[in-house]
């Protein structure tokens, strides 16, 4: 009998010894698990307060919305892959959309549903993201392009653009300030017809959105970039051209779009060359001549977008041609391809990398969306090829 509760005993002993190891795992899984989870929503908020890497830009994705309900379906999981990805900032850009023959902007429910930019803003605020504010300026169909339209910057654009950002300002305001996470605003987007036409409105809008900012008390805390296009329009002449430089001088800083033709991309500084050339046309553009202290260094300015599409024959902004997309190709070309896009986002971040930006919390978004998103942040993607090889490339920034 002895034998026998000894033989048992040891057998219990052996299968607790055997289990041990594996409830040891399962546990440091679930705190694993747990932990990960925590700094997805907290680690943000430590590293942009800090400020560990003054100099450096916030690396930011693009979450846009064309109909009402879309920032509800993918704002949220695109925030929480963006933040494993190592991107820190999101510029959120709602299309508000414009009528050419009417030169009015539609009522803004025709693209959000009550409420649903809040709800976005709030969980960028939670996961701890720098929240850019950039609206896009639209038609229903997309053509003609935005650079053309003839907007207004006047009392109605304020309302339908900007009422709903402002009210969850207002309403968050307390976590805002306590989480100390910037808030930025981008505003005319490529608008360059109506910048070049209605430079005194845009003045004085500028000093609208500086007002409200004051009447919140978060001067410090929201900054205002006025976006040009990265070309200049032809047949565009300024009429007044102290008006024109007052409307560059109202914002905090430019953050031009960063498109064109990328062929000789993979050239070591190649990025600091192409905003030179920028900066010194924005200095001579549609018959003006402005000063260097207007334009300012590019060391102050941010980049509203960059990306590079899937034409194979050349690294370039459009994407494919009308016959011909990424699957079209063999897989030879397919792998040449990708190899070429991988070491231009490569050389991209090493060449900013050595830009050192005079506000740390200067943002860079790269425009993630479709086949412009080889990171996959705006899942699904179509007709793309995602390279998980680049979000170490963004976490080595």
């Amino acid at each position: 009998m002895r034998n026998q509760v000894l033989l048992k005993f040891r057998k219990y002993s052996l299968f607790l010894r055997n289990l041990t190891p594996l409830l040891v795992g399962v546990l440091m899984v679930a705190i694993g698990a747990c932990v990960t989870s925590y700094k997805i929503q907290h680690e943000a908020l430590v590293a942009i307060d800090s400020k560990e890497s003054p100099g450096k830009a916030v690396l930011s994705f693009t979450l846009v919305s064309h109909s009402p309900g879309e920032l509800d379906r993918v704002c949220e999981n695109s925030l929480l892959r963006a933040r494993r990805m190592g991107f820190r900032g999101v510029a959120i850009s709602p299309s508000f959309f414009f009528s050419t023959q009417d030169r009015k902007l539609f009522n803004k429910w025709k693209i959000l549903d009550r409420g649903e930019l809040a709800r976005c803003l709030d969980h960028a605020l939670r996961l701890g993201f720098q929240i850019i504010y950039k609206p896009h300026i639209n038609t229903e169909k997309f053509v003609p392009w935005r650079a053309y339209f003839e907007v207004r910057p006047d009392s109605e654009y304020e309302k339908i653009v900007f009422e709903d950002f402002w009210a969850w300002i207002s309403k968050r305001r307390i976590q805002i300030l306590s989480s100390k996470i910037p808030i930025h605003i981008l505003d005319a987007t490529e608008l360059e017809t109506s910048m070049v036409k209605y430079p005194d409105l845009w003045v004085e809008h500028a000093k609208n959105l500086d007002q409200k900012r004051n009447e919140l008390n978060m001067k410090a805390n929201i900054r205002i970039g006025l976006v040009p296009n990265w070309g200049a329009l032809e047949d565009l002449k300024v009429g007044d051209c102290r008006s024109y430089s007052r409307m560059y001088s109202a914002f905090d800083y430019i953050a031009p779009t960063l498109y064109g033709d990328w062929r000789g991309g993979l050239e070591p500084g190649f990025l600091q060359t192409r905003l030179k050339s920028l900066r010194s046309d924005l200095r001579s553009r549609y018959g003006c001549r402005l000063a260097e202290a207007v334009v300012k260094d590019i060391e102050q300015w941010g980049i509203a977008e960059f990306a590079t599409g899937l034409k194979f024959d050349a690294i370039h902004d459009y994407g494919s041609d009308d016959k011909k997309t990424f699957s079209n190709y063999n897989a030879k070309q397919q792998a040449q391809y990708l190899n070429k896009r991988h070491q231009f986002y490569k050389q991209f971040l090493k060449d900013l990398k050595s830009i050192s930006f005079k506000n740390s919390t200067t943002p860079v978004i790269f425009w993630t969306v479709g086949f412009f998103d080889p990171f996959g942040v705006s899942l699904p993607v179509s007709d793309s090829v995602l390279d998980a090889s680049l979000s170490m490339e963004l976490l080595n920034y």
